[in-house]
């Protein structure tokens, strides 16, 4: 039997809002798709998507449902290229498996 060690990494190990900037590319799909919300209402709601799960924040924004397919495909095929900034404590932690950044 092989043990696994999951660590939830949102706002855990990885905080969202320093690492931020990798959303950018993701922003710019957004915004080229027509959302079908003013610009305001898109600003509000990439910062709340920060914290929130994206397709609550787009059902609850009203985004169209082409956008949100889009966007969703994106995700799923789009890699995290950028270093990411981890918390001061991170090296702090004790684990018995090998940390991977």
């Amino acid at each position: 039997m092989k043990k696994a060690c999951f660590v939830d990494l949102d706002n855990t190990i990885y905080f969202t809002r320093p690492n931020v900037d990798v959303l950018g590319p993701w922003y710019g799909l957004l915004a080229s798709e027509g959302l079908g919300i003013s610009a305001e209402a898109f600003e509000e709601a990439k910062i709340e998507m920060v914290r929130t799960p994206f397709r609550n924040k787009a059902r609850l924004y009203r985004f169209n449902e082409a956008a949100i397919a889009h966007a969703i495909a994106y995700l799923e095929q789009d890699e995290v290229k950028a270093s990411l900034s981890v918390h001061n404590e991170y090296n702090c932690l004790s684990l018995k498996y090998p940390k991977k950044y």
